[in-house]
């Protein structure tokens, strides 16, 4: 059994992962926007950074599984969270 202070490092480290995802997909669009903006400005008869941004959507999907996991991506708890996001933008 976890003390509460492995539970609270365990929980720390996942903050961290999330934080270091969300950095990722962040730098990871911005990069995208530049590299269209110079395939259109050099050589717009040839799309080469889809080719480059397919491989890097590959990398975050697999960054994104480790991260948060196959199964959570529609699961109870992220129904809960919806709702109750949901609810508190309604205002009731």
């Amino acid at each position: 059994m976890k003390t509460d202070i492995e539970s609270y490092q365990d929980a720390m480290t996942h903050v961290a992962r999330i934080k270091s995802f969300y950095k990722f997909v962040l730098k990871g669009l911005m990069l995208s926007v530049m590299l269209i903006l110079l395939n259109a400005v050099t050589n717009s008869d040839y799309m080469w950074s889809l080719w480059v941004l397919a491989g890097w959507a590959v990398i975050a999907a697999v960054k994104w599984v480790s991260t948060f996991g196959f199964a959570s991506l529609f699961d109870k708890r992220w129904e809960e969270k919806q709702i109750a996001k949901s609810l508190s933008q309604t205002g009731k």
